[in-house]
């Protein structure tokens, strides 16, 4: 009697190290009919707590090539209730961000990405929780120059240059000279 009560014991200790370590195994728990947000080991309920779903977003983006050689992603959310966000730009599909927030608007730029196929992983946080992953495929082309914007300028008023306005203004006397000689030979006569 005394072997069996100090394995009962050993068991409870095993099980409540495993539930405080968070380490659930499915052998142990079993989901009882009409508990869908609990797992049910005999004698005991656990709450399950679901993380609430990724809205359907559409996301854009847009490229930055900067001058350094370095890309940046600017991506806008289309979120009608925008709140924390937690994102990650990796190689795989569905990684986790992380516990913290990274960006508190719809809008943000993660800057010197690299070329290639990338997953722009993200969860947001709804009512206090984080959501499940979503991701967004991204393919991230190679660097290129920049161009350079050509800014229009004032074209200033155009003047006659010097060759032309001296044939100008000789034309001008010349029909000055010519209308007093006229104008004297007139009067003579």
């Amino acid at each position: 009697m005394f072997n069996s009560a100090i394995k009962y014991l050993l068991l409870i200790v095993i099980f409540s190290f495993l539930v405080a370590s968070k380490v659930y195994s499915q052998a142990l728990f079993l989901p009882w009919p009409g508990t869908e947000n609990n797992w049910v080991v005999p004698g005991i309920i656990l709450p399950l707590h679901r993380a609430p779903q990724y809205p359907n977003i559409s996301a854009n983006w847009n490229f930055s090539f900067n001058e350094s050689g370095t890309i940046d992603l600017n991506v806008q959310l289309d979120d009608p209730s925008p709140t924390q966000y937690s994102v990650l730009l990796g190689d795989y599909q569905g990684s986790d961000p992380g516990p913290d927030p990274d960006f508190y608007y719809p809008a943000f730029t993660i800057y010197n990405v690299q070329p290639g196929l990338k997953y722009l992983n993200i969860k947001k946080k709804i009512n206090g929780v984080w959501s499940t992953i979503a991701y967004y495929t991204v393919n991230i082309p190679p660097w290129v120059q920049p161009t350079q914007e050509i800014q229009p300028t004032d074209t200033p008023t155009p003047f006659l240059q010097s060759a032309q306005a001296s044939t100008l203004m000789s034309y001008l006397l010349f029909g000055a000279f010519i209308a007093t000689i006229t104008a004297l030979v007139t009067k003579k006569s």
